[in-house]
């Protein structure tokens, strides 16, 4: 699997809010996310615990109206970006 293949697969568990799939099936143990912008908790979590830790932080600051993912939008042979839009509690 390419990484735009993996960016699609992330943005359809993403709206469907099955991030637990996405994390269980699809995460590396040694992972690295990386956020656009330090939203207090640094930009880089690195390791699966790490991303689940920033996951559980996320979904008890933010309230869910709806999700909305844009991409992948690829950025080199192993990377893209997903752009995505809530609201914070």
């Amino acid at each position: 699997m390419n990484s735009q293949e993996m960016g699609q697969i992330m943005v359809e568990l993403n709206c469907s809010g099955d991030l637990e799939k996405l994390l269980n099936e699809h995460y590396a143990e040694d992972a690295v996310s990386v956020e656009v912008m330090d939203m207090g908790r640094g930009r880089e979590a690195v390791g699966l615990d790490a991303i689940r830790a920033r996951h559980t932080s996320w979904e008890e600051t933010m309230i869910m109206h709806s999700m909305e993912v844009d991409g992948p939008f690829p950025h080199g042979d192993d990377r893209f970006a997903l752009v995505s839009r809530a609201t914070s509690k």
